[in-house]
């Protein structure tokens, strides 16, 4: 009895106790319940910064590169006459590989031998004792560069027609179908003959090739600009300077060079530099000449009326400035307009690249 008196004695404090506790619920639920404007402001998205870059000061410069490789000469040795009396028969043929200088005999017909001349100079006719011309100067040149003369001039002497009779023994003059006029570096690439065969005139006997003084340079678009000042060459990763190129067109090209007729061809010969190595070369289609500011394309806006204009943050304020393009490359265009300086925050517009701000 007593117990249950107790008991009874203990609920009315636990019911005082639990009522306490909700009303403490209730009052913190009150003190942290959101209005509904609050709510709504919780659930808005937040304000982001506006998407902006920095007028950056550069040189604007696009240019499209094509690889280039060492060409290649390719030249044949013709018999142009036979000796008169005598069968034409192929007595003697250079080896396949070997190296060819001023000299080197490359075929002989019947005893009458085809002798190696480097120059890239053109021998168009007969020399004897006295001939004068720049045609001479350039065959005896080419003798003394592989020392069988002393020195070059423009007149052909006793001395040079005695170099030129150890060569082609019993010649009584220098006969142009007696020489094979061959590029420097050349070997002989093959035989088109065997020693034995007979040949008549107008026969390739052989032939000889030689790395060219110049880059050959496919895959260039048709309307491209081959103007020298609008090119650059690099060669191992070094700017060369052009001095020449025969462009898509052009018939200059010698016997048994590439032809540089081929559609999106061009050969480019570099000043002051042996033909070896990587190569490419670069077409450029725009240059600002030097620094100018400059902004992302999507950092233009067209007004109404055309004119392009950039939207320059400062702050919380922002001004409208009407520009003036220029050049445009690697997704930057050139820009001036009143009151623009490098390092002005303006605003993005379109597609953003990650990263971008100002």
């Amino acid at each position: 009895m007593r117990g249950l008196l107790a008991a009874r004695g203990r609920f009315p404090v636990f019911v005082a106790g639990a009522a306490a506790a909700s009303l403490g619920w209730l009052l913190v639920v009150t003190l942290t319940a959101l209005t509904p404007g609050e709510a709504r402001e919780r659930r808005a998205a937040p304000e982001l910064p506006v998407p902006s870059v920095r007028v950056e000061s550069t040189t604007l410069r696009e240019v499209s590169w094509t690889d280039c490789s060492v060409s290649t000469q390719s030249v044949p040795v013709v018999v142009y006459g036979t000796p008169a009396g005598y069968r034409p028969v192929v007595t003697e043929l250079a080896a396949a590989g070997s190296k060819v200088v001023t000299g080197s005999v490359l075929a002989a017909v019947a005893g009458r031998p085809i002798v190696a001349v480097v120059t890239d100079a053109p021998l168009y006719r007969d020399f004897t004792v006295g001939e004068r011309g720049p045609d001479v100067r350039a065959f005896e040149r080419a003798l003394a560069a592989a020392g069988l003369i002393g020195s070059a001039d423009e007149v052909l002497d006793a001395a040079t027609m005695a170099a030129w009779r150890r060569l082609d023994p019993g010649a009584d003059r220098v006969e142009l179908d007696s020489i094979a006029e061959v590029p420097a570096g050349a070997r002989v690439a093959e035989a088109k003959v065997d020693v034995g065969d007979v040949v008549t005139a107008g026969a390739e006997v052989l032939r000889v090739t030689a790395a060219a003084d110049y880059y050959t340079c496919p895959g260039l678009p048709p309307d491209v600009d081959l103007e020298v000042g609008s090119l650059l060459l690099e060669v191992d990763g070094e700017q060369v300077e052009i001095d020449s190129l025969v462009r898509p067109g052009d018939t200059e090209a010698r016997e048994g060079e590439p032809s540089a007729g081929e559609p999106g061809g061009v050969q480019v010969r570099p000043k002051g530099r042996a033909v070896a190595g990587g190569a490419r070369l670069g077409v450029v289609s725009a240059d600002s000449g030097g620094p100018v500011l400059a902004v992302p394309v999507t950092a233009l806006k067209t007004e109404k009326d055309g004119q392009s204009v950039l939207v320059v943050l400062d702050g919380r304020s922002r001004r409208t400035v009407a520009v003036t393009l220029g050049a445009t490359a690697q997704g930057l265009v050139e820009v001036s307009g009143e009151g623009l300086r490098e390092g002005d925050s303006v605003e993005l517009f379109g597609m953003i690249a990650g990263g971008v701000g100002g």
